[in-house]
């Protein structure tokens, strides 16, 4: 009785890693197909004050209901990093607004924001994507 016990145990043991490895391979290979947008996003505000919102339009297909984390820069050469938020589109294809507030210190000049998408899919991959809003000039406030 004592081996028949053990036998059953080695084997649920066995079928247990081999469904483990399985499911990890399904996490780390699967194609995910997170979204697609148009590039570069079109800035509608071409010329901002320092403080000021920045607004841009993405024409985009988003393809699963996981909310990314989003991390912009504002760039001219030298990068200006602003706080992570979370990107609120909806699931489907369609076109949202966008606003950025510019820093008060960003220096006056011509920029564009540099936007680096980070989703997490599962429990050990993560997608990223990075995008681009057209040029823009920041007025001296």
């Amino acid at each position: 009785m004592r081996k028949i016990i053990e036998h059953i145990i080695i084997i649920l043991s066995l079928v247990s890693i081999v469904a483990m490895f399985c499911v990890f391979m399904f996490w780390w290979l699967y194609p995910y197909q997170t979204s697609t947008q148009k590039q570069p996003y079109e800035v509608l505000t071409k010329e901002i004050h320092q403080g000021e919102m920045m607004v841009y339009k993405i024409d985009y297909c988003k393809y699963t209901d996981k909310i990314p984390t989003v991390s912009r820069q504002f760039i001219d050469g030298i990068i200006y990093a602003v706080p992570q938020g979370n990107a609120q589109l909806k699931q489907g294809c369609g076109h949202a607004t966008n606003s950025i507030r510019v820093p008060t210190s960003l220096p006056p000049g011509e920029y564009y924001v540099h936007a680096t998408v980070v989703w997490q899919m599962n429990p050990i991959r993560t997608i990223t994507k990075e995008y681009e809003t057209e040029k823009f000039t920041v007025l001296k406030k």
